[in-house]
């Protein structure tokens, strides 16, 4: 199951459908091979329509990383997907947003603080 991370290097798959494979996998708590490049290609599909979905798909990366070092590595790919969902007009997923920002940096990754919005 973990080979799922490699199908996100295959430029002719569907968004949607790489989606549901590693939402599958995450399910599973199973950490999928490659997660930073299946991070980076989150931060593609963060659109509208696919977004909430992104934005919790890129949290179980997160949890389940046993190494939380390596989250500092894909930082900006973690701020595209905050900053999308930071910007969305549903405020659920602005929240949820929010609620990813703050669960990684009690990981210790703190430079996305920056864009928490002010209240």
């Amino acid at each position: 199951m973990p080979a799922v991370g490699n199908l996100f290097t295959a430029k002719n798959l569907g968004a949607e459908w790489l989606l549901e494979q590693l939402e599958f996998v995450l399910k599973e708590g199973v950490l999928p091979d490659e997660p930073g490049f299946v991070l980076t290609e989150l931060a593609s599909f963060a659109s509208d329509a696919m977004l909430g979905r992104v934005l919790r798909a890129s949290k179980q990366i997160a949890i389940l990383q046993p190494e939380k070092w390596r989250l500092y590595r894909q930082e900006s790919d973690f701020r595209k997907i905050v900053l999308s969902g930071l910007s969305s007009s549903d405020k659920d997923v602005q929240n949820f947003a929010t609620e990813l920002i703050h669960l990684l940096g009690s990981f210790g990754l703190l430079s996305l603080r920056d864009v928490l919005p002010r209240r």
